[in-house]
C-alpha cells in the first residue's frame, strides 16, 4: 500500500496520480475492502479537506499520511476535482425500500373526548351552564 505513494510524487499528469489512488479505492471506485472508503462521487471539498488533513496531520492514518505528504495543493485540488466528478459507483448493493406515500390529509393528533365537558362530548345534550355569583354560590333563576 506504501508503494502508491512513489507513482504520486512522480506522476505527471491528474490520471496517473488518479490511478494510484485506484490501488486501494477501486479501479471502477469501489473499493476491493469494503472498510476503506468511496472516493467517486464524493464532494470536491471534502475529497481536498481529508487530502490536506492526512498531509498536516491532523487526520491520522498510516496509509494515507505517507501518500498524502508529496501532494502540493493544487495537486489535492486537482484530485479532489477529478474524483468528484465521477459518477457514484455501484457498489452492489440492495435498494432501498420505496417510501411509503403520505395521504393530503392533514395528520392530527387524535382527541381525547373523554376529559371534555358534557357539553361538548358528541351524542351528549348541553346541561345548563354552572353560573356563580360573586361569592361563588350559585345563581337560581
Amino acid at each position: 500500500m506504501l508503494l502508491a505513494a512513489a507513482p504520486l510524487a512522480t506522476a505527471q499528469s491528474i490520471e496517473d496520480k488518479a490511478q494510484a489512488c485506484a490501488a486501494c479505492h477501486g479501479e471502477g471506485g469501489v473499493p476491493p475492502d469494503k472498510s476503506w472508503p468511496v472516493i467517486w462521487g464524493q464532494h470536491q471539498g471534502y475529497l481536498y479537506l481529508q487530502l490536506r488533513d492526512f498531509k498536516s496531520g491532523a487526520r491520522k492514518n498510516d496509509v494515507m499520511g505517507p501518500i498524502a505528504q508529496p501532494l502540493e495543493r493544487d495537486d489535492m485540488l486537482a484530485l479532489a476535482l477529478y474524483f468528484s466528478r465521477k459518477a457514484w459507483p455501484n457498489l452492489r448493493q440492495p435498494r432501498a425500500p420505496a417510501p411509503r406515500t403520505r395521504s393530503r390529509r392533514r395528520l392530527r393528533a387524535p382527541i381525547d373526548r373523554s376529559a371534555a365537558p358534557d357539553a361538548i362530548r358528541p351524542g351528549t345534550r348541553a346541561k345548563e351552564p354552572n353560573r356563580a355569583s360573586p361569592d361563588r354560590t350559585r345563581i337560581t333563576s
